[in-house]
């Protein structure tokens, strides 16, 4: 396990090196060139725009809050990501940058997809050993070939692997 700096309150593009190193990490594993990768928690589009829209074909951005998503330059779907998993079927990569609890949209993504993931609640879990232990179960059950590194305040994770 590795720790990266970050702020105690999470908030859009917290950390932001860190997590397009992570990203990048996810690239190498990936070994290839995305064709699409989803941004299913986008924003304001800033590491769809930053890192995403350099390193693959194409990107699609879903964001529920349309204040973020008319910021956003790369014209995101707005709406809940849970109503577009259909699209994961066709992604490479499926980029989950949730504030909140983030395996159960990884445990709908296809088998085989690239996954790169922000949990925003482990601060909870930091005080309930049983919440970190099923974090780490559903990580090993879910994902194969990945990392995960937790910020020194422990307030988030941040990981990627293939979806198994």
């Amino acid at each position: 396990l590795y720790t990266c700096r970050e702020s105690k309150t999470m908030y859009d593009n917290a950390d932001l090196e860190f997590k397009l190193q992570v990203r990048q990490k996810a690239l190498a594993k990936l070994n290839k060139k995305p064709e699409l990768v989803i941004d299913a928690f986008s924003g304001e589009g800033v590491i769809a725009s930053l890192f995403w829209s350099a390193n693959c074909t194409q990107v699609i951005c879903i964001e529920r809050d349309s204040i973020k998503a008319a910021n956003n330059p790369l014209c995101p779907i707005v709406g809940d990501n849970n109503d577009y998993i259909y699209l994961f079927d066709d992604a490479d990569v499926i980029d989950c940058d949730a504030y909140g609890l983030v395996m159960p949209l990884i445990e709908q993504i296809p088998t085989g997809k690239m996954v790169v993931f922000t949990d925003g609640t482990p601060e909870k879990a930091r005080k309930n050993y049983s919440a970190w232990a099923a974090f780490k179960k559903d990580f090993e059950r879910l994902l194969k070939d990945g990392e995960f590194f937790i910020s020194q305040s422990a307030n988030v994770i941040y990981g990627y692997g293939i979806r198994k």
